[in-house]
């Protein structure tokens, strides 16, 4: 395996050391696997080993504690309790660790799947004498594994937990609310609306402060409400808020994609159809699918072309021939969009999630609980209404003439729709299961008896945090959208009726004005306010006038000329005039939970100057146009309380994480102001605890859906754990994994792991500043490795690497660069893909090594060894007799051009000689042979090894023999 080997040099003269593990003990019992937590799993104490590990058995985790009172040479085995029964999505969220208090007793904390799907964090206290065994519950909604210190003095457990709510639960829940395109990041509520239910804002909350809304739930927002004039709202008014209202609280984290959904969806949809569209009918379902290919058309644009039959045969029945008075100008190349529908799947819809990849068009009666949920845009196409409750009335009871909960209540029917984009309803339509006849139910009132939810992040605009069309709930076609029908006349050759097409594309040029020689621009259409021009039938005009006003057309003061919105092609219910359009369509009544990421629209004003952006039937269809009429619905959040106390399955769920601390001794909370954090990520991809003097450091890295992200949360205390201070930090470097921290002489380094790079890198952590530097990085195979330190204060760090064999290298801080031991044990199968997934590396106070392993893994499972060893720090090459031991050294030193390396060997050996410079790259390599024992030097004239001269400044010197390194030295070269 060829890698990239990064290396790490200290600026001091290097000692070298000598070490073996010399005992290798095999801990789980013959024919099972385990998995092992790593650090705090493994303990030694004088001759007693105790081990804790996750034991397979089916497909139950089974917490095993094995003891052993012989320093190995037999093991007791102990069944503490069952972790889960089928094997989770993460089974090493539920890996044990343990801790010894005084002689007689041990603690086991893990995690483990209560009788309700929870995950619970336990401990068990189990007595070495009587082999009693307590278990208890300490905390629940885990997202970690539990967090031990290495300190023997130390008895907390720290965890990382969500607090988990279901979207559903609020009428509205407005997450990051850019305003629909505009980036403006407020909630802001217009008119006297009425809120059945809570409302929660993830950002500033307004209130107009002509009409105020009304709200009959708790209302929340994680910056502040206040009116529109920017004074604070009275969150005591009871004429608004009638459960009282609060600002400044926690963020509250909805997830980006629909896991939940996808989870427990069927998928019975062709994802590569462009549009599936559903009709529910009761208990069952009927689809089609949309295929929606693309054709490029030239059309030839004419000097003047007519504007409808009237002007055509005005022309004619004067006498002229409007073909031959038209020169042809230019050429608009189209892009066609055509649709052909076929016959998708049938089946039972009641009690049945679905989930699509394409656009979803669905209407339809909904009987039982139906989660329907989609990667792409949602489109609702006409009422969403439940068998057991007649149209108009509440499905939870609500009686709006006594304003209680009084009537009948739909005990069976509830309906969820989940977008990762954008969910609309839509405007008119063609209905492929009528053959294709136009619809245009939601041109009036609309009633919609489902939860919607648009939760997909987006994309961001260049440069900005603006969030555009994503994640929106909102209706197609926010303004009036005015294309050319076609249109029959005399033919001037034929004198027949003929059919003209493509009107748009043959009186004007649809490319950039600016492409566009200035004779031709006057035939260009125009979205600019210059060249929009209002006509008394409320239309606009986008043509350049001197068009219009050019012989032989007649004059745009007695036929205003054609315009078109709908551009290039692809319009399904159009193209349409102006008397066609709908603006103010009519009511829409909401009956659930209206949960989405940004603010849409339901109402829009005709002079949004960004109205058009994404406002559009489908595809990437251009639209030109400027100020139209307002338009859309009036609405009314009317809720569904049943869902208070009925979860949606599949229905998006609202998290927060939070941190926890716990007293294994006294059994008392560490934070009793419970850690929540302001925090995107739903859950903790692990944690670790170090403690040194008075310094104790707690790390919790952030598991986030977007992987580039690396933030940790830090809680620090510098009065033996007494007050901790939170602080959050990230790292701008891609893909590092948490492995360990530690503490030495009050500095905090932290292990980390490269995915990209595939190295371990070590940082300290500036406790002052609240940042990382990196120290040191380490080549790691695996992804796995383990860092202690020495009693002097250097550190070393255990990690697996493959060479031409799998072998566990010890890079210790005093000996880099290169790995000072290697350790290539008997039980490691080479033929393995993960012949190591775990390692736990202790010191003790003299220095040995005790290290457990999981090796030969199948799909994370394997066995657990321990390995014992002695590491010794040797003096310096300054104070060794060159005659018994290896020695290497340089002089002169400063040296300019060339410095003589005198080095010792005190027996065969293949020895190789090699030049770093100080961020740790080889230079040159000076000797790489089989060399006697004895005495030599060899001369490093400053060159790297295509003889080139290297700069003024630090380099070192490393003396490896038989594939260890022994020594490094530095030397500085001066020009």
């Amino acid at each position: 395996m060829n890698k990239t080997i990064l290396f790490f040099v200290m600026l001091w003269v290097a000692a070298y050391v000598c070490a073996d593990i010399t005992s290798e003990i095999k801990v789980n019992q013959d024919n099972t696997v385990v998995r092992l937590a790593g650090e705090n799993a493994v303990l030694k104490d004088n001759n007693r080993l105790c081990v804790t590990y996750c034991l397979k058995q089916g497909n139950e985790g089974v917490l095993e504690l094995a003891i052993s009172e012989d320093q190995g040479d037999s093991f007791s085995y102990y069944a503490i309790d069952t972790l889960y029964t089928q094997i989770p999505e993460n089974p090493d969220l539920f890996l044990p660790q343990l801790k010894k208090y005084n002689n007689d007793l041990i603690y086991i904390v893990y995690n483990k799947l209560d009788d309700n799907g929870k995950i619970v964090l336990c401990k068990a206290a189990m007595s070495f004498f009587s082999d009693s065994i307590t278990r208890s519950v300490i905390a629940d909604s885990l997202t970690s594994p539990p967090i031990l210190s290495k300190d023997e003095n130390d008895f907390n457990v720290y965890y990382a937990y969500s607090t988990v709510e279901n979207a559903s639960d609020y009428c509205l829940f407005w997450d990051d609310h850019h305003l629909f395109y505009q980036g403006i990041g407020i909630m802001k509520l217009w008119g006297r609306d009425t809120f059945y239910g809570s409302i929660h804002s993830n950002t500033r909350f307004i209130l107009q402060n002509s009409s105020n809304p009304v709200i009959l739930g708790k209302t929340t927002a994680h910056e502040d409400i206040v009116m529109e004039t920017g004074v604070h709202a009275p969150l005591d008014n009871a004429q608004i808020f009638y459960e009282g209202a609060q600002d400044f609280v926690k963020k509250k984290n909805l997830s980006g994609t629909a896991d939940e959904l996808r989870a427990i969806a069927l998928t019975p949809f062709d994802s590569t159809a462009d549009i599936v569209y559903v009709k529910i009918n009761g208990s069952s379902y009927q689809s089609m699918y949309a295929y929606i290919s693309e054709t490029q058309i030239q059309v030839p644009v004419y000097s003047w072309y007519p504007a409808d039959d009237i002007q055509a045969r005005d022309i004619i029945n004067n006498g002229g021939n409007w073909f031959e008075d038209a020169n042809v100008i230019w050429t608009n190349n189209i892009t066609k969009y055509d649709t052909t529908w076929v016959q998708g799947p049938a089946g039972i819809a009641e009690n049945h999630q679905f989930w699509l990849e394409s656009i979803l068009w669905i209407e339809g009666t909904v009987s039982g609980k139906q989660t329907w949920g989609s990667a792409k845009d949602i489109y609702i196409t006409s009422d969403i209404l439940y068998t057991n409750t007649l149209q108009g009335d509440h499905p939870d009871g609500y009686n709006p003439s006594t304003g209680e909960y009084t009537n009948p209540v739909n005990s069976t029917d509830f309906c969820g729709l989940v977008s990762e984009d954008m969910i609309f309803v839509k405007y008119k339509h063609r209905d492929p299961f009528q053959n294709n006849l136009l619809r245009v139910d939601n041109c009036t009132d609309i009633d919609i008896y489902a939860s919607l939810a648009a939760i997909g992040y987006g994309e961001p605009v260049a440069g900005t945090d603006i969030v555009l069309h994503s994640s929106a709930i909102t209706f197609e076609y926010r303004e009036p959208h005015i294309g050319l029908k076609d249109f029959s006349s005399i033919s001037p050759y034929t004198q027949n009726d003929t059919t003209y097409t493509n009107v748009v594309y043959h009186r004007y040029i649809l490319d950039d004005p600016a492409n566009v020689p200035d004779s031709l621009q006057m035939y260009c259409l125009r979205d600019l306010p210059q060249y929009v021009y209002q006509y008394n039938d409320n239309t606009q005009a986008t043509a350049n006038p001197l068009y219009h006003n050019n012989y032989p057309n007649i004059p745009a003061s007695t036929c205003p000329p054609m315009f078109a919105y709908d551009l290039p092609g692809y319009n399904p219910v159009g193209p349409e005039k102006y008397s066609d359009i709908v603006n103010e369509r009519g009511h829409v009544n909401y009956y659930g939970a209206y949960v989405s990421r940004n603010t849409g629209f339901i109402h829009s004003s005709g002079s949004d100057p960004l109205r058009h952006q994404g406002a559009k039937w489908d595809l990437d269809n251009y639209i030109l146009g400027s100020t139209t009429s307002s338009n859309g619905y009036s609405r009314d959040y009317l809720y569904d309380k049943r869902l208070l106390t009925n979860e949606l399955p599949g229905f998006p769920k609202v998290y927060s994480l939070a941190y926890g601390g716990y007293s294994l001794i006294d059994d008392t909370e560490l934070f009793e102001d419970n850690r929540t954090i302001e925090s995107l990520a739903r859950k903790c991809n692990g944690g670790y605890f170090a403690s040194s003097d008075s310094i104790y450091a707690l790390f919790f890295q952030r598991d986030f859906e977007d992987r580039t992200i690396c933030e940790f949360d830090i809680y620090l205390s510098i009065d033996n754990g007494q007050n901790f201070d939170y602080r959050m930090v990230s790292l701008d470097t891609q893909g590092l994994t948490l492995k360990d921290i530690e503490i030495s002489e009050n500095e905090v380094y932290v292990l980390l792991y490269n995915t990209i790079t595939e190295n371990d890198v070590v940082y300290t952590y500036d406790k002052i500043n609240n940042t990382f530097s990196e120290y040191a990085q380490i080549r790691s195979d695996f992804g796995v490795s383990d860092m202690a330190f020495f009693s002097n204060n250097s550190f070393i760090i255990a990690a697996p690497e493959r060479e031409t064999e799998t072998r566990v290298a010890f890079y210790a801080e005093n000996i880099l660069p290169g790995a000072s031991m290697y350790w290539n044990p008997f039980f490691i199968d080479d033929t393995s893909d993960n012949p190591i997934t775990e390692i736990a590396l202790h010191v003790s106070s003299t220095d040995d090594l005790l290290l457990g392993v999981q090796t030969n893994s199948i799909s994370g499972w394997g066995d657990m060894y321990l390995g014992e060893g002695v590491y010794i720090n040797t003096p310096t090459h300054e104070d060794i007799n060159p005659v018994q031991e290896y020695s290497i050294s340089n002089y002169p030193n400063p040296f300019n051009p060339e410095t003589n390396i005198y080095y010792s060997i005190p027996e065969d050996a293949h020895v190789e000689i090699l030049i770093y410079n100080i961020k740790g790259q080889r230079v040159k390599t000076l000797l790489n042979e089989k060399v006697s024992k004895g005495k030599y030097n060899i001369v490093w004239n400053g060159v790297d090894e295509n003889n080139t001269p290297v700069a003024s400044g630090v380099y070192f010197y490393n003396l490896r023999a038989d594939n260890r390194t022994i020594s490094v030295n530095k030397c500085v070269l001066i020009k």
